[in-house]
């Protein structure tokens, strides 16, 4: 285990804690560097998909795509970690190529396997984008993310694609990171988003299932439930992989998922917690931003920041003001029973900065 550092003159309790931002900059990229050279050691070098922090015992739970790795590319190139970020990306961009596929496919060569369909390429730095137009849009064999694995949708979406898209942006931006980048992650990305694509294409709702087999795609007999933030929680992982790649359908399809939910607002204003993506109509009623939830609203503010999206800031404006009305705990309003931030369990006369909004019922914002 790493030593305890000493803490800088004048933080802490009596301090200020936002002082000192050098020695926390330091901190934190010492941090990372221990977990990352222990997450590598336990995975020989090639990064398994998790690590037990106890037991120090890696896991392929998603059938060994390097989950962790790629979820940590963005924070290599922040923290300045060049030749840990070059050797990551060089490893996935290998093993994006090793299928004989061209830069940036998403699908194999040998059309004849897949049926009628043709190559669509895109010209852009730094190297032409390609992607199948035909059918089984899903099914490129032996790439990194063909794993006959049962996966959530939310969590690749916002680990995995989002991993391989804000690294891919990244790079582009700065070509000194990775000196001869050919725009492999982005080719990564694009498999991984087609592979999940049957969680839309399977709904009749415009609400995605949340979950796929990244090799089957949605298999027989798959729950229909889904929560309001595993399928509110992918438009900008989506938009950012359509306006990269060319090809609209990611951003269409996490849009109208979007779309969808917001028009199963209660009559005051307030979105459930579950719902089925079959029938959307709602399976758990429980109004609130903790988790199934939370993230929904963090994406509208965040459409808005990074997409320029005005009509989701507007929502989001109309939503906060719905749950405003109708969440406040006893601390905020003076007269509900509040909960728990540290334990989640009611209190009863809690004044206390350490209350939170507490669940309502969505149709009658009563306390659940």
């Amino acid at each position: 285990a790493r030593g305890p550092s000493s803490r800088p003159e004048g933080s802490g309790a009596s301090g200020d804690p936002f002082g000192h931002q050098d020695f926390w900059a330091r901190e934190a990229r010492e941090m990372f560097r221990f977990a990352w050279s222990a997450y590598l050691k336990v995975g020989g070098g090639r990064g398994v998909d998790e690590v037990h922090p106890i037991t120090c015992r890696g896991r392929n739970s998603w059938g060994g795509v390097a989950l962790t790795l790629v979820d940590s590319l963005p924070a290599l190139a922040l923290l300045g970690e060049l030749e840990p970020l070059r050797q990551a990306v060089g490893w996935l961009e290998g093993a994006h190529l090793a299928t004989g596929a061209p830069p940036n496919a998403s699908l194999p060569e040998e059309q004849a396997s897949w049926g009628q369909g043709r190559w669509r390429v895109f010209s852009g730095a730094p190297a032409d984008f390609a992607v199948w137009e035909g059918t089984s849009p899903s099914s490129r064999r032996g790439a990194l993310f063909d794993r006959d694995v049962r996966v959530s949708v939310f969590e690749s979406n916002i680990r995995l694609l989002g991993g391989l898209l804000s690294a891919h942006s990244l790079l582009e931006a700065s070509p000194r990171l990775v000196p001869g980048y050919g725009g492999g992650l982005l080719g990564l990305a694009v498999d991984l988003g087609n592979r999940l694509l049957p969680a839309f294409h399977h709904s009749e709702t415009d609400i995605p299932l949340a979950w796929v087999n990244l090799r089957r795609g949605v298999l027989r007999g798959e729950t229909h439930h889904t929560c309001l933030a595993g399928a509110g929680t992918l438009l900008l992982e989506m938009a950012a992989l359509s306006r990269a790649s060319g090809n609209p359908e990611y951003e269409e399809r996490a849009q109208a998922a979007v779309d969808a939910l917001w028009r199963r607002r209660s009559p005051v204003g307030l979105l459930g917690n579950t719902l089925s993506a079959r029938s959307g109509r709602w399976i758990q009623r429980d109004a609130g931003i903790g988790a199934g939830s939370d993230s929904f609203y963090e994406y509208l503010l965040k459409a808005w920041l990074i997409l320029g999206d005005t009509e989701a800031l507007e929502r989001f404006a109309e939503i906060y003001a719905d749950a405003s009305l109708h969440m406040p705990s006893r601390a905020a309003s003076g007269g509900r029973r509040g909960q728990s931030a540290v334990t989640g369990k009611p209190g009863a006369a809690v004044e206390s900065p350490l209350t939170w909004w507490t669940d309502v019922h969505m149709n009658t914002g009563a306390p659940s």
